[in-house]
């Protein structure tokens, strides 16, 4: 669909879960894509323009790299927080679209989420967690002891996470000066204001000497 002269707008079908999970090699259980479009006999393809667009959990592992990692399964990061940097950013509970004759704003849809009073939707669009959001994401971190900088003291830096333990035990140590393990993380049921700071929450991963 062309939004406008300047803005494309792709939807295609929703791709299939891989099965099999990792694969040493390959990025699964990732999916891959690029984009072509073609304008009057000419195509533009992505892929020649250096721009890949991966579907993927992001990965951490204590072999991993922030320097050369690529948050894959077969390539993951080194710390929590270079893989919140990576993360999907712009999180949003509502649609948007844009008219053709203004392509360069965004006009904001009404949220599908809200509360409801006494039988009545309340006109105030209220966010209901991390499963409502667009461009939300999640890190899969590998067992290990996670300790220093790039783990403890995060910042979601705006974004709407879920940090999980992806195999055995994932422990993130913060040391005997008791620093804080999340420097700020809103209340992801909570309003919109949340995505000013981000909000990140963690599964089964404990947290020793945090505050």
């Amino acid at each position: 669909f062309f939004d406008s002269s300047k803005r494309l707008r792709c939807i295609t079908n929703a791709h299939e879960e891989r099965s099999g999970g990792e694969v040493i090699g390959t990025f699964r259980p990732c999916v891959k894509k690029t984009i072509q479009v073609a304008i009057n006999g000419v195509t533009w393809t992505a892929t020649k323009s250096g721009l890949d667009f991966l579907f993927c959990d992001i990965y951490v592992s204590k072999d991993g790299s922030d320097t050369y990692g690529s948050g894959t399964p077969n390539d993951p990061f080194l710390t929590i927080q270079r893989a919140i940097e990576s993360a999907l950013g712009e999180p949003r509970s509502y649609n948007i679209h844009y008219e053709l004759n203004n392509p360069n704003t965004a006009i904001r849809g009404a949220s599908q989420y809200r509360f409801s009073s006494f039988g009545k939707t309340s006109k105030v669009p209220i966010n209901k967690g991390y499963g409502y959001y667009v461009n939300r994401d999640r890190i899969r971190i590998s067992s290990g002891t996670y300790a220093g900088a790039g783990n403890i003291g995060i910042h979601p830096l705006g974004k709407m996470l879920e940090a999980v333990a992806k195999d055995g035990t994932v422990v993130i140590d913060c040391g005997d000066q008791g620093y804080s393990g999340v420097l700020v993380s809103g209340d992801r049921h909570g309003r919109e204001e949340v995505t000013n700071s981000g909000s990140i929450s963690f599964m089964n991963v404990i947290h020793n000497n945090c505050k």
